[in-house]
C-alpha cells in the first residue's frame, strides 16, 4: 500500500509540473483573472489555468479551470502555446485558445493545493489585445502578464 501511494505521490508532483492556461478570446480581447496575494499584499492579473486532475485530458482541465476560476463554460480550440521556459512555479505552460460558450466572467475561487488563506481571484478584465496601451501600469510593471499577452498577441497575429 505504501509504494502505492509514493507513485501516485509522484504521479500528481508530475501533474503539477504543468500548467494549463485558457486564453479566452471575445471581440479582439482576452480574459484575465487579478489574484490577491495577502502576504505580500499584492495584486496580479494572469491567465486562468491550472493542473491537471487523475484521469483529466489537457482539454478537461482547461474548461475545469474556467469554470472554476471565471465561472464560464469554454470552448477549447487548439493549443496556442507550449512553453517551456520556467517563468513560474512551473516547469512548462500550455496555453489554450478558448472562447465562451455560455456565462458571464466573474471571479471564481481557487481551490489548488497550497495556497495561503486569503489569496484568490478578486476580479475578472478584458485585455484588448491590439490596444497594448489600454492594459495598465499594473500589467505592463509586472513581466509574466506582459509576456503571456504578448505571446498571445504574437501567435494570433496581433503584432
Amino acid at each position: 500500500v505504501v509504494a502505492g501511494c509514493e507513485r501516485e505521490a509522484r504521479i500528481i508532483e508530475m501533474q503539477r509540473t504543468i500548467r494549463y492556461q485558457g486564453a479566452i478570446v471575445q471581440r479582439d480581447c482576452v480574459l484575465l483573472i487579478r489574484y490577491r496575494d495577502p502576504q505580500s499584499e499584492r495584486t496580479f492579473w494572469m491567465v486562468p489555468g491550472g493542473c491537471l486532475e487523475p484521469n483529466e485530458s489537457e482539454e478537461e482541465c482547461v474548461q475545469r479551470e474556467m469554470r472554476e476560476e471565471v465561472n464560464l463554460l469554454v470552448r477549447v480550440e487548439r493549443l496556442l502555446v507550449d512553453d517551456d521556459e520556467k517563468v513560474s512555479i512551473y516547469d512548462r505552460h500550455k496555453t489554450y485558445l478558448c472562447y465562451v460558450e455560455s456565462g458571464v466572467p466573474s471571479p471564481g475561487y481557487e481551490p489548488e493545493f497550497l495556497v495561503p488563506e486569503g489569496y484568490g481571484i478578486i476580479e475578472t478584465g478584458w485585455f484588448h489585445l491590439g490596444q497594448p496601451e489600454t492594459w495598465g501600469e499594473e500589467v505592463h510593471q509586472d513581466g509574466i502578464t506582459v509576456s503571456w499577452l504578448r505571446r498571445i498577441q504574437q501567435v494570433l497575429g496581433y503584432l
